[in-house]
């Protein structure tokens, strides 16, 4: 791993201390209520993440500190060194969060698949039983008409033969 020069770490903590205003530290806590609220999984996970945003501050703090202060050098070495490792730290605690939350989204899809599978089923069931149904009516109700028929038939040819005993 090579390490940057103190120009471009400067560059960096210049850019972050320009973004790190209250409304952006508020919008990441806003962020972690949503998270928290929401969060369905082991809740260590989601206090280790906030727990670190947390522990941030004052990193973050001495590093404004000390560019405030025109001390550039140190503050690059407090973002090279105690800042790096923290935010590496942090970032593990939220990747953990973003893998139990794509296992929790893949297991949903998963149940979500199964339900629409299952209710297509029980449509079709429905759908055939209801065409059964449908055919078996329609056999009985033309059962129920074409029986009398016949036997109208019959007498009616027993009659033209002439033979009214029936």
């Amino acid at each position: 791993m090579t390490v940057p020069d103190t120009s471009e770490v400067l560059g960096r903590v210049l850019g972050r201390v320009r973004t790190l205003d209250p409304v952006n530290t508020r919008a990441w806590f806003d962020d972690l209520e949503i998270i928290e609220k929401r969060f369905l999984g082991d809740k260590r996970k989601y206090e280790d993440a906030r727990q670190g945003f947390i522990d941030w501050g004052p990193i973050r703090d001495e590093v404004i500190v000390l560019m405030h202060g025109g001390q550039h050098k140190e503050a690059a070495e407090v973002t090279k060194d105690k800042e790096a490792r923290h935010v590496e730290k942090i970032e593990l605690a939220m990747e953990a969060l973003g893998v139990f939350a794509q296992g929790k989204a893949s297991e949903f899809l998963g149940k979500a698949e199964k339900t629409r599978a299952e209710s297509f089923r029980v449509i079709n069931l429905f759908m055939y039983a209801a065409v059964a149904a449908g055919v078996l009516l329609a056999f009985l109700i033309t059962r129920s008409i074409t029986l009398p028929l016949m036997v109208l038939r019959a007498v009616t040819e027993k009659i033209g033969r002439g033979d009214l005993d029936t």
